[in-house]
């Protein structure tokens, strides 16, 4: 971003302000309850990365948790216009709440550790889409996932990897997307679990193919990863990382699939070829 955005912007039901000066009243559904969807959009050297594809499912979210539809036109103007003058990365975020109040922000990327080491954790409140109309929305209400990094760091680990309950199959991070590679071929955790369909994930299945990888969507136990090469997480914000370890399981070394994925995502965010829907 621009040395004037370093503390950010926001616009509020359509009224700009700086990000410090955005709030949201103790009595919206967003505060209250938790009750609303969201997303996080990379901005890479002042372009948005997929925009269209983060409205999509904003609106899918939005559907799914019988929400009232939001006005994505309006949305998409005020995202341009809020990173008009931007030249650097920054990561815009959109939250429409069950009060239907509309937030828009713009502030650095953050600056956090990568999730090199991963812990195992339960994730119970993710369920199969034939059974829960809501499986896969982005929602704003993200404490469970919160508790399983804490429960995570707590064990040693960087963040957490979930999986479901009973069957034990993996599922995704808090706060990212997973796949990993055995015997060349990338294997994605298929979205009828109950997780968020990853963007960023979606972006790597698409290098994966064009450059002529296999790639398996399915349900696998955890166990599996004990003979998996690679296991990489991504999300919007983030580049596609090559975890070197989960619980008592150790990955490659060397990580070629990770490495051609990230330059590849790379050169996509930075010329701006990833922006469309269809990309």
């Amino acid at each position: 971003m621009n040395t004037r955005d370093t503390e950010g912007r926001a616009v509020v039901d359509g009224v700009a302000m700086p990000l410090a000066a955005a709030r949201l009243a103790m009595t919206d559904d967003g505060v209250a309850r938790g009750d609303g969807a969201f997303e996080t959009i990379g901005v890479w050297d002042g372009a948005l990365f997929r925009l269209d594809d983060h409205l999509g499912r904003l609106s899918a979210s939005l559907a799914a948790s019988a929400l009232p539809a939001a006005d994505i036109e309006l949305i998409a103007t005020e995202a341009r216009d809020l990173v008009t003058g931007t030249l650097g990365d920054a990561a815009l975020r959109i939250y429409v709440t069950g009060s239907g109040t509309r937030v828009l922000t713009l502030a650095p990327q953050p600056v956090r550790p990568d999730p090199n080491v991963l812990s195992l954790q339960p994730g119970p409140w993710i369920s199969p889409r034939d059974g829960y109309a809501a499986a896969g929305a982005k929602t704003m209400s993200y404490g469970p996932n919160m508790v399983a990094t804490r429960r995570a760091r707590a064990a040693g680990a960087d963040d957490a990897l979930l999986y479901s309950v009973p069957d034990r199959h993996v599922l995704e991070g808090p706060t990212f997307g997973v796949l990993f590679v055995a015997r060349g071929v990338v294997h994605v955790p298929s979205e009828d679990l109950g997780i968020v369909p990853s963007i960023s994930r979606r972006t790597l299945i698409e290098i994966a193919l064009a450059h002529g990888l296999d790639v398996l969507h399915g349900a696998w136990p955890v166990d599996v990863l004990a003979d998996a090469d690679e296991l990489i997480v991504s999300s919007s914000i983030r580049d596609a990382i090559a975890v070197q370890r989960v619980d008592g399981w150790t990955f490659d070394r060397t990580h070629p699939v990770r490495d051609m994925l990230s330059r590849e995502l790379g050169r996509r965010r930075r010329s701006g070829s990833g922006s469309a829907a269809s990309s």
